[in-house]
């Protein structure tokens, strides 16, 4: 059985997948610090060669989440998102929107020194 070495919210919202000139609008299912996984969208090829642009936009929030991602994984319907790259107020934006859905300050330091040492 796979464990998961971060933790994951549900957190259901409109998200933006992008490559070069190319945008996708995308479901996200679910978030971690270290990903995501979103609705596989409708026509999705990319270049391996590129990240992708993972833009949530938080109602809210001043500053929208902006990660860049490669696919670590994908089914017919969901594409697995690992983060490669994110700017500081974008993870500050994601860090305060995993510790108020986590509800336990400790589960997110750990996270957070697991994110460090990977």
């Amino acid at each position: 059985m796979e464990r998961r070495q971060f933790n994951r919210i549900i957190f259901e919202a409109d998200a933006q997948l992008g490559q070069s000139d190319r945008q996708w609008p995308v479901a996200l299912h679910d978030l971690s610090l270290k990903g995501a996984l979103i609705g596989k969208p409708e026509h999705f090829n990319y270049n391996l060669d590129e990240y992708l642009n993972l833009r949530l936009n938080l109602e809210g929030s001043n500053h929208p989440i902006n990660m860049k991602m490669i696919v670590s994984h994908s089914g017919k319907d969901f594409i697995g998102l690992e983060t490669r790259n994110i700017d500081i107020d974008s993870a500050t934006e994601l860090r305060t929107l995993m510790e108020l859905n986590l509800g336990d300050h400790e589960l997110l330091e750990r996270d957070i020194k697991a994110l460090c040492q990977a």
